[in-house]
């Protein structure tokens, strides 16, 4: 069948990105992989049919790990790849984590795409020409990632606004990736009978439909839009405005936001301690109002994703990656919260279950004693020595240990704890994330008893 689609209308540009994905594995030391599901010699046979050569490239040294030649090979297969990558390195159900450590290291970051493409697709996109559009536009981009760059602009109006710009084909290319990816995956499953405990097929699913909607900026849109209508009035965020009569699905333009990334603070390395602490809590006091308040939260923290503006207040960028959380899971999670804050591992247990879904309490007996040994490490380590979402990401790989598992939205959610706890602890050494979670999941524990002590009396 995968042959067949070769020679189909879209089959020889298939066809080339298939040659190059395979043969860029083989390259870095997968050659066995790709020659176990019979793709390596089918491809060898069209390539003969087509006159094509091989591409040559001379293989990983042998002294890299099996985790850094596949990263390795993920970054050079482009956007599509490091894309699922950066997705995988959450996913301790999923992949080793040697592996998961190594694909932290994968960067979204690239050179930009001329600025001539950029604004043929704007005109586009908007129907306009640039000059009707904008007062001004700067050619030299701000930034530039995996997705898109984002050019600096002035609209007739005066405002100034950043204008967030698809690469050029990027749809093209992920669709014909993600139809490769879901072919690679059934082949490993069907001729690697070990890969079936984690379902490539699945994951493939999983992907597809997170990376499409990230590839519409709408969806962006309508997140930024939602932020600022859940933080009306609050005096610690500044949410950017949308100007939705200048966006798209692949034009996304709103408020430019001047202030200074958490990351290049982190860099000049200030002895201002005061300040530093302000913004450890205010960025730890945020995400969990996100979790706990409104149950939808910017799922990528990282320093470089948070702006620190002059009078103190914080700016999320790039709202392409959400988590939304049910009540139900709220309620799951502050009590697996309390309970451990409590040192109560058997309650602790019975939430971790629940989380993935399952009431079987033959499991949480089973890993009642490995989570009770993960809370007095805790409690007893120094401060900076063992994270809280340190003991969370242990007590998830104790989970994913009996075969259960989470939904990708507490897996987001997980990434995102332990990403402002680690840029919190980056200011703040002596920052107790703990101490700052607690009364958020106290409330939501309060809020459940009291409705359902008003249930009762009625």
């Amino acid at each position: 069948m995968i042959l067949l689609s070769l020679f189909t209308r879209k089959g020889h540009r298939r066809f080339i990105r298939y040659k190059y994905i395979l043969s860029t594995l083989i390259a870095h030391g997968f050659g066995e992989v790709v020659y176990q599901t019979g793709l390596g010699k089918m491809l060898h046979t069209i390539s003969r049919l087509l006159h094509s050569k091989r591409r040559n490239k001379k293989t990983s040294s042998k002294e890299m790990t099996t985790w850094v030649r596949i990263r390795m090979a993920v970054e050079e297969l482009g956007p599509t790849f490091i894309k699922l990558g950066q997705i995988l390195s959450n996913r301790p159900d999923l992949i080793p984590r040697e592996l998961r450590h190594e694909l932290t290291k994968l960067q979204g970051d690239v050179p930009p795409f001329p600025t001539e493409q950029a604004i043929t697709l704007i005109e586009e996109e908007l129907d306009q020409p640039l000059r009707e559009l904008f007062k001004k536009f700067d050619k030299k981009p701000v930034a530039a990632a995996s997705i898109a760059q984002v050019h600096r602009a002035v609209l007739k109006s005066g405002e100034i606004v950043a204008v967030k710009v698809q690469r050029p084909n990027l749809k093209e290319l992920v669709q014909v990736d993600v139809e490769i990816l879901k072919d690679l995956a059934r082949l490993v499953e069907r001729f690697i009978p070990e890969s079936r405990s984690f379902s490539p097929r699945d994951i493939a699913d999983e992907f597809e439909q997170g990376i499409t909607q990230e590839l519409d900026f709408s969806r962006e849109s309508a997140a930024i839009e939602r932020f600022r209508a859940q933080f009306k009035g609050d005096k610690e965020i500044k949410v950017p405005m949308v100007y939705s009569a200048y966006c798209s699905k692949r034009v996304l333009t709103m408020e430019f936001i001047e202030g200074q990334t958490i990351s290049s603070i982190l860099e000049q390395k200030s002895e201002d301690s005061a300040s530093a602490t302000q913004i450890a809590q205010t960025g730890a006091n945020l995400t969990l109002k996100q979790i706990f308040t409104y149950g939808f939260f910017h799922a990528d923290p990282h320093p470089g994703n948070i702006l620190v503006l002059d009078d103190g207040k914080l700016c999320y960028l790039d709202f392409g990656l959400t988590g939304s959380l049910i009540q139900r899971d709220l309620e799951v999670i502050s009590d697996m919260f309390i309970s451990i804050i409590k040192l109560n591992e058997q309650k602790a247990a019975k939430a971790i279950i629940r989380l993935a879904d399952s009431r079987d309490y033959q499991i949480a007996q089973k890993i009642e004693r490995k989570i009770g040994e993960l809370i007095n490490r805790f409690q007893s380590s120094g401060t900076g020595d063992f994270l809280f979402t340190g003991l969370l990401a242990e007590i998830i790989e104790v989970l994913v240990d009996v075969g259960l598992r989470l939904s990708p939205d507490l897996f987001l959610l997980v990434k995102s704890l332990i990403t402002i706890e680690g840029v919190a602890t980056e200011l703040d050494p002596k920052f107790d994330f703990g101490a700052q979670l607690k009364p958020f999941a106290e409330t939501l524990v309060k809020e459940r008893t009291n409705e359902l002590t008003q249930q009762k009396d009625e």
